[in-house]
């Protein structure tokens, strides 16, 4: 039924929203304030320089909230897609893109 409606699994199109919301929040276009969630790597041998701290997560539950997942997904965006001057061409990009 997916495939006949084009549509991609619900998995998907989560994680493509946590990624979204994800760059409206590090480009500060959203009123969610970032610095107890996020903080930048100091140093980037592989991937973007825009790559967060992976936060310690003791708990199951804190784990699959929405900062370190969305941090995972983030760390994991290649450089072209980090970018993107806007969260149209964002959203765009992200559709040609696996994640």
């Amino acid at each position: 039924m997916l495939q006949s409606l084009g549509w991609e699994i619900l998995q998907e199109r989560r994680r493509q929203v946590k990624v979204v919301m994800m760059y409206k929040i590090i480009k500060n276009l959203v009123a969610i304030d970032s610095s107890p969630f996020l903080h930048l790597q100091n140093t980037s041998t592989r991937g973007h320089s825009m790559r967060d701290i992976q936060p310690y997560c003791r708990t199951q539950t804190l784990r699959e909230s929405f900062f370190p997942t969305a941090i995972y997904i983030w760390n994991n965006l290649p450089v072209t897609l980090v970018v993107t001057p806007t969260p149209k061409a964002f959203k765009t990009s992200l559709a040609t893109t696996s994640l």
